[in-house]
């Protein structure tokens, strides 16, 4: 499994789309942090978790989550695109066959695919992590970094604790992906149906939120959508956070991975009776 893996990182990195992709994310931080110098201003996130951040803090503190955030979302959509191609690049190409020649099952090539797609989400993500901290200080100081800024955590540990939100989500997203993606030859269909799937799940969640609201069917608040749109970082008071519809952290958590895995087994079972005669 582990030179599966190690196979399907190195074929991942050796894309340039990979390496391009992950540089537009940088340089969008990039433009973001110069935005955000040029107008010498606070923005606020709209986030009552940061409204405790004392006023030296406020800026540099509040740049570094803006900066994180606003790469952290490029990085999520280029993650879905690399994804898509990695799963359908083998039928496209025709290569499953040789790959299929090995002492491995198809259950071992998509999980090492499953693997190699979480390790690259997981360094884009830190790599946006440590350009947006170091554009935050070098614009207005590193000092205020280390002040408390949220929920108790200086600026360094509540970006630490948003990129394992975002990671988290962001498993969710991909193993939707696979499932599109498992049945697909197709790398353009399997990215277009990718990317649209975010839309789809936004509008999707928005409808059956104002439905759980009117007919009080609370147990939507346990719909997949629901939960990837929770962010347990976030404070904000709404009728969607307290009362029957409340979600906690660990029910987030726990409903989330089981989607995950759901979803995972059912790409698994698309992707083991693909017929690769026709490939």
């Amino acid at each position: 499994m582990f030179n599966l893996f190690r196979n399907e990182w190195r074929k991942l990195w050796a894309k340039k789309s990979s390496w391009i992709l992950l540089l537009i994310a940088v340089v969008i931080s990039g433009l973001t942090a110069w935005g955000m110098k040029a107008l010498n201003t606070l923005v606020s996130t709209g986030n009552s978790a940061v409204t405790g951040a004392s006023a030296g803090a406020a800026k540099g503190a509040e740049a570094f989550y803006l900066i994180f955030a606003s790469g952290a979302s490029f990085v999520s959509i280029f993650t879905i695109v690399i994804t898509a191609i990695v799963i359908t690049e083998e039928f496209a190409k025709n290569t499953i066959k040789i790959l299929l020649t090995r002492p491995y099952s198809r259950h071992e090539v998509l999980f090492s695919k499953l693997l190699a797609t979480v390790a690259y989400l997981l360094v884009s993500l830190f790599a946006i992590y440590v350009v947006a901290a170091a554009f935050a200080g070098i614009f207005f100081g590193f000092g205020a970094l280390s002040k408390v800024y949220a929920h108790g955590m200086n600026a360094w540990v509540f970006n630490l604790a948003s990129l394992g939100v975002d990671v988290l989500s962001n498993i969710f997203y991909l193993s939707l992906v696979f499932v599109l993606a498992a049945g697909m030859r197709s790398q353009g269909l399997a990215i277009t149906f990718s990317i649209l799937m975010q839309v789809v799940l936004d509008i999707a969640n928005t409808m059956l939120s104002g439905l759980m609201m009117l007919k009080k069917w609370y147990w939507i608040k346990w719909n997949p959508f629901n939960l990837m749109a929770y962010n347990p970082l976030a404070t904000v008071s709404t009728s969607q956070t307290t009362g029957p519809v409340a979600l906690n952290v660990w029910g987030w958590l726990i409903g989330l991975l089981v989607y995950v895995v759901v979803f995972y087994l059912i790409a698994d079972y698309i992707f083991n009776r693909r017929d690769v005669s026709l490939s």
